[in-house]
């Protein structure tokens, strides 16, 4: 009889299932073909995880290994089938055509609907002195077969959609990049907080890690590319920075989270009177609101020092 494998090697190659198609989507902007991008990532994950299993505490290899091979292959069969949703999914970030390979296919709204067109979207109009908290400036917009959604962020959020339009103006290239961004980010916060939780309670939330991805709001999330999969993943992982005493960036990702989805304007409770006409209304400067915003960050940033500095 071969020798069994590792389980912790085969929890990182479950892992891996998940975080390959996305990584090739984004990779794909390049021009390089998908399916040689996943090829060349496969490749690069397998000789990554033949270096690095070993580095898993012991204990993660306690939720199989007490069950042997049956609990083993029963996990590697949900980890492949969680890998193909997410594969599916994949190719529909590619492909927006491929609609029938989305989330829910079956629903129209889900089809077309796009959060991250929002962010661009308000990015784009802002300049012009248009009220981006305005419904009527996105009636019948569309970008490609997508709708444009509506803004309904704090100002401070424009700069995300600012640094996308800034850095690829293609929408549909800020689309795979953004998938790519969030579903690696979720990916790896999960795992990286199971090792920080440590033990048993830990290997369980690891081996448990293809269960979420399995469920449709994850997958639904990543695809409208709505900016809550990002708070999740860097709030834990400004958490783990600030218990490992980096409370400078911690601050930083916690600022941005709460400046960007928190506050006031955060669902258009103070959206500015319509100007009246003949009337331009006065735009606010973009070195203001990055005044404001650096401020949230730098204020929330001393907070979360000042608080590790004391329980340190």
């Amino acid at each position: 009889m071969p020798p069994r494998p590792d389980p912790r090697a085969c929890l990182l190659a479950g892992l891996a299932a998940l975080a390959v198609p996305p990584a090739a989507v984004g990779l794909a902007v390049t021009g390089l073909p998908v399916w040689l991008g996943a090829a060349a990532l496969a490749l690069g994950a397998t000789i990554l995880i033949a270096r690095t299993w070993h580095q898993l505490p012991e204990a993660f290899a306690m939720p199989v290994d007490r069950y042997a091979r049956p609990l083993l292959a029963a996990w590697l069969i949900l980890a492949a089938t969680a890998g193909l949703q997410v594969a599916r999914l994949s190719h529909f970030m590619h492909d927006v055509g491929r609609a029938d390979c989305s989330v829910l296919p079956d629903r129209e709204f889900f089809r077309n609907h796009a959060c991250l067109s929002a962010y661009t979207e308000a990015s784009r109009l802002a300049p012009t002195g248009a009220n981006v908290y305005d419904p009527k400036v996105y009636e019948k917009r569309k970008i490609g077969r997508l709708e444009v959604d509506l803004f309904q962020y704090p100002p401070a959020f424009l700069l995300l959609g600012g640094a996308f339009n800034a850095l690829m103006p293609d929408f549909f290239a800020t689309r795979a990049i953004w998938f790519a961004t969030q579903a690696l980010a979720l990916l790896a916060s999960a795992l990286a907080l199971a090792v920080w939780i440590g033990g048993p309670t830990g290997a369980r939330a690891a081996w448990l890690i293809p269960v979420v991805w399995l469920s449709v709001p994850p997958r639904l999330t990543l695809q409208l590319g709505n900016f809550q999969a990002s708070a999740f993943s860097w709030s834990i992982g400004a958490m783990l920075l600030a218990a490992a005493g980096r409370a400078g960036v911690a601050g930083a990702l916690l600022g941005f989270c709460s400046a960007g989805k928190t506050g006031p304007d955060a669902r258009g409770e103070h959206r500015p009177p319509a100007a009246a006409p003949g009337v331009q209304r006065p735009v606010t400067p973009a070195w203001l609101v990055l005044v404001v915003f650096a401020t949230q960050l730098l204020a929330l940033g001393l907070n979360v020092w000042a608080v590790v500095r004391r329980s340190g």
